[in-house]
């Protein structure tokens, strides 16, 4: 059975830190150190070996679920989430048409579908995420502006109006509520980027946790979202773009902790859910420039996927188009596991066959790299398998469940 493997990257997460390393004798694999009573650590080398290492059984999954066109509990054209629940069923999250919750038997058998489209209780419109808390699935409608308590069990969907206090328009300042604390608080931040300057710089915003019982709405930090090059604001030839491929602060609410992570590098901020900063840690990160040939080729692609319409249109955008110096440290997909490992998918550069995801142990430790199908956009990890939705070359979904190997040493 193949096996995806991971190559260690020796670069340097942060120069000012390893230089001194770099003359003498190679760096320790990891560094600890503590500063005003925050936990720092350091991986410059991974804890697995080639022998520990995890992997993915790529060519064998261990279930797959729809790709019967025709057939509606298996065809899938907008999944958002899946996820194996504590009973083996897997619960599927399909946000549009129609918006609804699948239920399938472990053996890949559909079971019965929960919600469905509309504006009545249980009903959605569009479900940009889902949670799962114990045995109630929690949807979030931004088009309703409503969060939906939906029991997998018995009982009736409980409802909360987003409205009703002022945090329903995200077309205007209200958040778009992201992901969700172990308190039942949920994080969000704002639909829209927050405010530029003339030249280059990259817009601040909030990320916010709220209270969906009392509506209570309260600032964590203040983040670096995209970068914009910005000529002649607030004058008639005012011109704002945002540069591709920018570093963004992403960040994820788990529990009773708050992960944030800007890819401007490979740090991870680990906070408690008022925001409070209780450890920082990294690993060993080496930029990839973003150089010329894969501009063009990035761009010729923009043009030839637009519509015939919009072609022109797109054609124009490409020619003004700004990009990075280099690809920024990961893409900002953050997922805990079950014994608390924090996982964080990577920015698939040129040359890469494959998708990676970096592991940090529940202390910061850097255990190594995963690899998986670049076809697959994993959605849940579990102790002994990886889930996620496949996309294949005719553009088909289908939910693929592979086993996770982790080889004892």
């Amino acid at each position: 059975m193949a096996r995806l493997h991971t190559a260690t990257l020796t670069g340097l997460l942060l120069p000012s830190l390893l230089a001194s390393a770099c003359d003498t004798a190679p760096p320790e694999p990891v560094t600890t150190r503590d500063s005003a009573d925050v936990a720092i650590t350091l991986s410059h080398l991974p804890a697995w070996d080639v022998d520990t290492e995890w992997y993915v059984e790529a060519e064998m999954p261990r279930l797959v679920v729809g790709g019967l066109v025709g057939q509606r509990p298996y065809e899938f054209t907008t999944v958002g989430d899946a996820r194996i629940l504590d009973n083996g069923q897997l619960l599927v999250t399909h946000c549009s048409n129609p918006p609804e919750l699948r239920l399938y038997a472990p053996d890949g058998s559909f079971v019965r579908t929960l919600g469905g489209p509309g504006s009545g209780p249980g009903q959605c419109n569009f479900i940009l995420h889902s949670w799962l808390a114990t045995d109630t699935v929690i949807l979030y409608d931004p088009s309703l502006a409503r969060i939906t308590y939906f029991p997998l069990g018995q009982g009736a969907p409980r409802v909360l109006d987003l409205d009703a206090a002022g945090l329903g328009d995200v077309e205007d300042s209200a958040p778009l509520w992201t992901s969700r604390f172990g308190d039942g608080t949920l994080l969000g931040r704002p639909n829209r980027p927050g405010p530029v300057v003339d030249g280059w710089s990259r817009a601040p915003f909030p990320y916010v946790r709220l209270d969906p019982e009392s509506f209570q709405l309260d600032t964590l930090l203040q983040a670096r979202g995209t970068e914009y090059v910005v000529e002649g604001l607030g004058t008639p030839q005012e011109d704002v773009r945002p540069v591709l491929f920018s570093p963004f602060t992403h960040a994820l609410a788990h529990g009773g902790a708050l992960y944030v992570a800007d890819s401007e590098s490979f740090w991870i901020d680990a906070r408690r859910t008022d925001g409070t900063l209780v450890r920082r840690f990294g690993r060993a990160w080496e930029p990839v420039r973003i150089d010329r040939r894969f501009r063009q080729r990035y761009q010729e692609q923009q043009i030839t996927a637009a519509t015939t319409s919009q072609r022109a249109a797109t054609r124009r955008e490409m020619a003004r188009a700004v990009f990075a110096d280099h690809f920024p440290a990961h893409e900002g997909e953050l997922i805990v596991d079950p014994e608390g490992n924090l996982w964080v998918m990577h920015v698939r550069v040129p040359g890469e066959v494959d998708r990676g995801w970096s592991v940090f142990s529940s202390v910061g430790r850097w255990l190594g790299d995963v690899r998986v199908p670049v076809e697959l956009r994993v959605t849940d990890i579990g102790v002994d398998h990886v889930v996620g939705v496949w996309r294949g070359e005719d553009g088909v979904q289908t939910i693929r469940v592979y086993d996770l190997v982790k080889p004892a040493g």
